[in-house]
């Protein structure tokens, strides 16, 4: 297989992601957990969800969109991690120092903070236009997040960017490397795949791709906030990525590097070389996990999926309390009252 950077006229064969009745396949390792974890999640997630936007008010794909919408407490916290990791790289990449503490965390706190109070006062406006108010899914569930929840947040916000700040080896390679040698990717960075059943909409973004040394190997990094698993594989498509579609020698292979950054009592980095014959073995394998996604289209030439029933649910009662579409499953789960509420709570401090 083949990648290459997203093409205006692959895109616009495909009708335009948002014009069309069924969304083109696409690939992510999170898609792929998510699959694994429960398959009609992941329908929800891609096509109960599709065109959600305009869709008859309280209908299933109207709800499924403002669930995709919402974001959960846990995966800001890690968002505002990631964007603090983002402003280190820059910061040492322009020769400055790194950023303090209370800087990083400022911004981070103050995401965090407008996000609740628009869960508590701004309910309303967000079932009108969710892509531009943003809200903490445990909002559409309830009243939450709970203080104990927004408490924890913050010991994972604290804990994680005071984990970053000793990543020193990892700062190290940064100030030693060429600014060229330096690459931050976009964050939703989408790219072409080339596959046997045609091109494949692939995302994949490392959270900070360095070369130490003109003759040292190149440094695929991910920063972690929560949950290591799949790590390895996400990183194998990362380099996939990186000599692909940014065109970089891995000829001698590279070096992938995990920053476990709420671990007990500090930060954990772990590294794991990465050979020609890993690659070959991570393109096998990428190939056939998009052969498998493959297989829930129906009709290949339209994107229409199995019929819902296709999509089976996980019997993991767990899973389903953490899923984001778990009204759509379980109606009792969700009163239309909690969704719809826009009540005058005072804002809290999140973290």
């Amino acid at each position: 297989m083949k990648t290459t950077f997203m093409e205006d006229d692959v895109q616009n064969s495909q009708g335009g992601r948002w014009d069309i009745e069924f969304p083109p396949l696409s690939y992510s390792e999170s898609q792929l957990r998510r699959r694994r974890r429960c398959a009609r999640e992941h329908y929800h997630a891609v096509y109960t969800a599709h065109r959600g936007w305009s869709a008859a008010e309280w209908s299933e794909s109207w709800r499924a969109y403002r669930l995709k919408c919402a974001t959960a407490l846990s995966a800001a916290v890690g968002t505002a991690v990631h964007e603090a990791a983002t402003t280190c790289v820059m910061a040492l990449r322009e020769g400055r120092g790194l950023p303090s503490f209370e800087v990083l965390r400022s911004p981070a706190a103050a995401s965090l903070n407008a996000r609740w109070r628009n869960s508590r006062t701004r309910r309303a406006e967000f079932l009108r236009a969710p892509k531009r108010v943003p809200v903490f899914l445990e909002a559409l569930y309830g009243d939450g997040p709970t203080k104990q929840q927004l408490h924890r947040a913050g010991m994972v916000l604290d804990r994680s960017i005071l984990a970053l700040l000793r990543c020193e080896e990892i700062w190290e390679w940064v100030r030693s490397a060429a600014p060229a040698d330096v690459i931050l990717m976009e964050p939703f960075a989408a790219f072409i795949r080339q596959t046997h059943s045609g091109p494949v909409r692939c995302y994949g973004a490392a959270d900070l791709i360095v070369r130490p040394a003109a003759n040292e190997s190149w440094h695929i990094i991910d920063f972690k906030s929560g949950a290591t698993d799949g790590v390895v594989d996400q990183l194998m498509t990362y380099a996939i990525i990186s000599r692909d579609v940014l065109g970089l020698d891995l000829a001698k292979g590279c070096i992938g590097v995990t920053a476990s950054l709420a671990e007990e009592p500090g930060h954990v980095v772990t590294t794991v070389g990465i050979s020609l014959d890993d690659l070959i073995d991570a393109e096998i394998r990428l190939e056939r996990e998009i052969e498998i996604a493959q297989r829930y289209i129906a009709d290949a030439s339209t994107g229409q999926p199995r019929p819902i029933d296709g999509f089976p649910m996980t019997t993991d009662a767990k899973a389903c309390g953490y899923c984001a579409f778990r009204a759509l499953c379980h109606p009792n789960t969700m009163a239309a009252s909690a969704l719809a509420a826009n009540g005058s709570h005072p804002a809290e401090r999140t973290a």
